[in-house]
């Protein structure tokens, strides 16, 4: 995704940005980045892992906004207000998910979807 931003302002401001660079480059940061906030979490006990992260899938968010978001409200120990759950409300309503649909191949950018892979494979075993 951050790769097609950069890609849509480079029609506009910029069309000397080499986005297949920009792809690889952007792709080997969030990797290693992904990698140090594994390990950063690794080196915690389960329980305190359990108190300071909540996973969500991706999934829970498309398919069930407003649960997903009661559940992040209660593991931050905040209150689900009328005012949270109207704000909730009607971002739903204004951002269906068919409205945020990339659609865009790794092959566009110059990304080898198995490098990619093999550059996230921890991440995927853990999560997906």
């Amino acid at each position: 995704s951050l790769t097609s931003l950069f890609r849509a302002a480079s029609v506009f401001h910029a069309r000397w940005i080499d986005t297949q660079r920009v792809s690889k480059d952007i792709a080997a940061f969030v990797s290693k980045t992904m990698r140090n906030l594994m390990d950063f979490r690794d080196s915690m006990s389960v329980e305190e892992q359990e108190r300071r992260f909540l996973d969500v899938q991706h999934s829970e968010i498309c398919t069930a906004p407003i649960e997903t978001m009661k559940k992040v409200y209660c593991f931050l120990d905040l209150p689900w207000t009328p005012e949270a759950e109207s704000a909730a409300l009607e971002y739903v309503a204004e951002h269906p998910k068919e409205k945020s649909i990339n659609n865009y191949t790794p092959q566009e950018f110059g990304i080898d979807e198995e490098v990619i892979n093999r550059q996230f494979q921890r991440y995927i075993d853990r999560f997906l």
